[in-house]
């Protein structure tokens, strides 16, 4: 796959048909920067096009299913919950695997965000301190997890 994203429409097409012709690419990517070329692009071969009213319209919907998301984790779903947890360095689980790690029933670790990236935990996922961990639960063992993390002893 090539991508070309330069500033200008003329390269970005001429780096999608050379990618295509010379280097038999299966898929080519265009940022079309003047809208009516659009459909010129996809006319000459350019699998997908990236225009300035199409990235607008996607950062629009990801903002709104984002505030669905967000207001649905807030409200949360029935009788659960979802709720974060930022490891400290002073955490009894950071250095362990998750499988090593006794959590409450009726909670689930959904998700690690380690510095910029979100990891899917598997059981031979070590914590780390600075992971921000996002666990859906039910209330009632909320406080159960904050000891798990955050001992008051």
């Amino acid at each position: 796959m090539v991508i070309a994203l330069t500033g200008d429409d003329q390269d970005n097409l001429v780096i999608c048909q050379l990618a295509e012709r010379q280097f038999k690419a299966k898929r080519t990517l265009a940022l079309v920067n003047t809208p009516g070329n659009e459909k010129l692009f996809q006319w000459l071969g350019v699998n997908q096009v990236v225009g300035p009213a199409s990235l607008i319209l996607g950062l629009i919907q990801q903002q709104l299913d984002m505030d669905a998301t967000t207001a649905l984790w807030r409200r949360g779903i029935k009788d659960l919950k979802m709720i974060s947890f930022k490891l400290s360095s002073r955490s009894p689980v950071v250095g362990k695997k998750i499988k090593d790690i006794t959590f409450p029933n009726q909670c689930l670790l959904v998700t690690v965000v380690r510095e910029d990236r979100a990891i899917v935990p598997c059981g031979s996922t070590t914590l780390l301190a600075g992971d921000l961990m996002f666990v859906l639960t039910h209330p009632q063992v909320q406080g159960e997890l904050e000891e798990l993390f955050y001992p008051q002893s």
